[in-house]
């Protein structure tokens, strides 16, 4: 995950705990500073939102560039062809050795 993505994640989740505190200070002591609180809550919630947003983004830009590289998911470290050729020949040699042949004009 990208920075802006948490930072708008903690900057909302902060913004609605002050939010709750303030509401709470209202209704309980009756302590009430008018303007402010709804002020700050509603731009630190829009800040946090469009943070998330950004970092959303990021990501999406993120996965479509290394998408469009078109890099293969591995690599092979090294591919011997000539040792492969004698491999499947010698397999073949065993199995011929393993079963009679047997042709169609015995028959």
């Amino acid at each position: 995950m990208t920075w802006p993505l948490w930072l708008g994640l903690l900057l909302a989740v902060t913004a609605l705990f002050f939010g709750g505190w303030i509401l709470l200070q209202t209704l309980l002591y009756g302590q009430d500073v008018p303007g402010y609180p709804s002020l700050v809550v509603s731009v630190m919630v829009i800040g946090g939102v469009q943070l998330i947003m950004i970092g959303v983004l990021g990501e999406y830009v993120g996965k479509l560039l290394s998408e469009s590289k078109g890099r293969p998911v591995y690599f092979v470290a090294e591919h011997n062809l000539k040792d492969a050729d004698n491999a499947a020949k010698e397999s073949a040699k065993e199995s011929a050795k393993a079963r009679p042949v047997v042709s169609r004009a015995a028959e």
